[in-house]
């Protein structure tokens, strides 16, 4: 069975990664798929996204990841996937996921959504918080990997 696990990842996150490597548990392939989402002031370029996930998740076997744009569901459905996996940090986090998740079985009962909730370490994580410490020029390396680490200190230089 294929899972996606939908987001902006901007930028990726620990509480991502665990995520993601918890579905990878459950699942047979997990995709990422790293929405395009115009409607966000997104911190990094898409493509920056794209990139800087891929290589969060290399040498995870059955972990791989690609851009979309539109639709979640769409989405699922050209990959032939029949669950989104949402990984929930808080009540308000449930709320919110939860009235996503009804729309998208309206619109397409051949999908399920399954919640993961997050690991206690990873619970105060998200990626606005993150870029706005980043923003403020303060120390971002507890919340994400080395890799996104160094990746954001080069581009603040």
């Amino acid at each position: 069975m294929i899972a996606v696990y939908p987001g902006s990842f901007d930028p990726i996150t620990l509480g991502h990664e665990d995520i993601i490597i918890r579905a990878s548990k459950v699942f047979d392939e997990v995709v990422v798929g790293v929405a395009k989402n115009n409607k966000k002031n997104c911190l990094l370029t898409f493509n920056q996204r794209l990139e800087l996930t891929k290589s969060s998740v290399e040498g995870k076997k059955n972990v791989s990841v690609l851009g979309y744009d539109g639709l979640t569901i769409d989405f699922l459905s050209s990959l032939d996937a029949s669950v989104i996996i949402r990984g929930i940090r808080s009540e308000k986090d449930f709320i919110y996921e939860s009235e996503i998740s009804s729309m998208n079985y309206i619109m397409n009962k051949n999908i399920e959504t399954f919640f993961l909730p997050s690991s206690d370490n990873f619970k105060a994580i998200s990626s606005s918080r993150i870029r706005e410490i980043y923003g403020l020029g303060g120390d971002i390396s507890k919340f994400v990997s080395k890799n996104t680490f160094n990746y954001l200190m080069l581009l603040s230089k």
